[in-house]
C-alpha cells in the first residue's frame, strides 16, 4: 500500500511537457520520450540489461529513447557531443554515495540513475546539489545533467 500511496503522490506532482518551461527538456521530451514510433534497442541499453539486470518495460523505454535522442548526429552537432555514449552512465541510487554520484558526473555530463523510489531522501539531496544543474525524475528512474552556464532545475516527469 505504501509504494502505491508513494507513486500516487509522484502522478499528482509530476508533470508532462506541458508543464516543462525549459527547451532542453521540452525537446527531449517531445522528440525521444513522448515518441509513438518503435526505436531499435540500442547497444548500450542491451549491455546494462545484462550488467544490471535491467527487466522493468518502462525503465527500458525511457533509457533506449534518450540514448537514441542523445546520440542522433544532429543532436550531437548541437550540443558539442556532450551526451554521447562514452559520457553516459548508469549507477543504481542505492549502491552509490552523493559524493560517488557527484564525482562520476565530473566525467559524464549525463548520468541515469536507478531506483529513485527506494532511496527518495538521497535523490532529493542529490538533486540540491550544486554539481547538479538538471534532474529528471520518473518516478523510479531519474536523469541527472550537468550543463556548465544552465539555470539549476528539478523536474518531476509523468510518462
Amino acid at each position: 500500500m505504501l509504494l502505491r500511496f508513494s507513486y500516487l503522490k509522484y502522478l499528482w506532482a509530476s508533470n508532462n511537457q506541458h508543464g516543462v518551461h525549459s527547451p532542453f527538456v521540452y525537446q527531449l521530451l517531445t522528440k525521444a520520450l513522448y515518441r509513438k514510433e518503435n526505436i531499435p534497442t540500442q547497444d548500450l541499453l542491451i549491455k546494462w540489461q545484462n550488467l544490471y539486470h535491467i527487466k522493468d518495460y518502462r525503465k527500458m523505454m525511457i533509457i533506449n529513447r534518450a540514448l537514441y535522442y542523445f546520440n542522433d548526429d544532429s543532436l550531437q552537432i548541437a550540443h558539442t557531443g556532450e551526451f554521447t555514449k562514452d559520457r553516459t552512465h548508469y549507477i543504481s541510487i542505492m549502491e552509490h554515495s552523493i559524493e560517488a554520484i557527484e564525482q562520476k558526473l565530473k566525467r559524464a555530463p549525463f548520468i541515469i540513475v536507478d531506483h529513485v523510489d527506494k532511496d527518495y531522501h538521497k535523490w532529493q539531496d542529490l538533486c540540491q546539489s550544486p554539481k547538479i544543474t538538471l534532474s529528471l525524475n520518473f518516478y523510479n528512474l531519474g536523469f541527472l545533467f550537468y550543463k556548465p552556464g544552465q539555470h539549476k532545475e528539478n523536474f518531476r516527469i509523468r510518462i
